[in-house]
């Protein structure tokens, strides 16, 4: 009988409640086909049984226990390289022993084919010395190219050079992809652009979006609630919440404003769902103000919780107006946070 060219090893994801797995490859009998489960190997006769040994086109693994779902099945066709069949002088010669006798040889070869898959192979085009000894496993040691190129050979791990990872960076190195990467790191859109980039080009453009967009200094403070950009807040006399929005006129307990997309964030590991918020303490940031406000006006709390206004030199003032507003109602304008009057 001739053997059809058939993969020797099968892989499924189990669905819930499924017991029953095609094999789809031909088999002489049972002890000829390992099954495993997750990696573990099962047994025939106990947690599994075969049928169709000697048809042409396989046969089913039927489990006895169904699976709970997501489990991973290999059945793999595993030939004992090994003959039984033992051709007497001037014997029998049936056909259907020579057939499986011969039929096993190139089982045997087909699951040796698709073992090598598995292995590491050199290009056909190699200019090796081939083969290359593998060196034997040795302890703290890795596995490496000689100076030459031309053989493996363990090396040291004394040898590298080992760089102290601080606290912030251990959580960035090992983020899981790059949601969690971005979380760690800062979400905002400078630094996604910056991430993106796919040559020189695009990163230097990334990187000069510093001076045209994001130019304030700010740093995480806890708050009792959720607070919008461009708030002016105070220090908060809350033992566990550092900050609130201003409430009264020329508040001096003024600490900062919001941030909307800060260009860097100190104390960046706290946990935004608690409320951490960056709070703008230096350079140019959105601010909301009540009233009309002149380009270069000295910037107070007003009387409105969160809302700055144009005052005069002395207690309170926070910030300078970037830009005029001629409107009595809030709105948004760029400030400068200055920390002098």
């Amino acid at each position: 009988m001739s053997v059809l060219s058939q993969d020797p090893r099968l892989q499924y994801t189990a669905a819930v409640d499924q017991t029953i797995f095609t094999i789809a490859f031909r088999f002489l009998q049972d002890d000829d086909v390992d099954v495993y489960v997750d990696g573990t190997l099962q047994t025939d006769g106990v947690d599994y049984n075969l049928s169709g040994a000697g048809d042409v086109t396989g046969g089913e693994c039927t489990f006895v226990s169904p699976m709970t779902g997501g489990e991973e099945v290999t059945i793999y066709r595993n030939m004992d390289l090994s003959r039984s069949a033992d051709y007497q002088q001037k014997g029998p010669f049936r056909s259907s022993v020579v057939n499986n006798d011969l039929d096993r040889i190139w089982m045997a070869m087909q699951g040796l084919d698709e073992s090598i898959t598995r292995t590491i192979n050199f290009a056909v085009t190699s200019r090796l010395d081939l083969p290359i000894d593998f060196p034997d496993p040795l302890a703290d040691h890795y596995i490496g190219w000689d100076h030459a190129g031309e053989n493996l050979v363990n090396k040291d791990l004394n040898g590298l050079v080992q760089v102290p990872v601080s606290e912030f960076f251990e959580p960035v190195l090992l983020a899981n992809d790059y949601a969690d990467f971005l979380d760690l790191v800062g979400a905002s859109p400078f630094m996604q652009t910056l991430l993106q980039a796919n040559n020189t080009t695009e990163f230097q453009g990334a990187v000069g979006t510093i001076n045209a967009y994001y130019a304030d200094l700010a740093e995480m403070y806890r708050a009792q609630f959720e607070i919008k950009p461009g708030t002016v807040v105070r220090l908060s006399d809350h033992d566990v919440y550092e900050i609130e929005p201003t409430n009264g006129y020329a508040d001096d307990a003024v600490f900062g404003v919001i941030s909307t997309e800060p260009h860097t964030i100190m104390n960046h590991m706290k946990d935004r769902s608690e409320h951490w918020l960056p709070v703008a303490l230096t350079g140019r940031v959105p601010c909301r103000v009540i009233g009309p406000v002149k380009k270069g006006d000295r910037l107070v709390p007003s009387q409105h919780p969160g809302v700055g206004q144009s005052g005069q030199p002395g207690r309170g003032v926070f910030a300078r107006a970037l830009e005029t507003k001629t409107s009595g109602e809030v709105g948004l304008i760029e400030v400068a946070i200055v920390t002098t009057n």
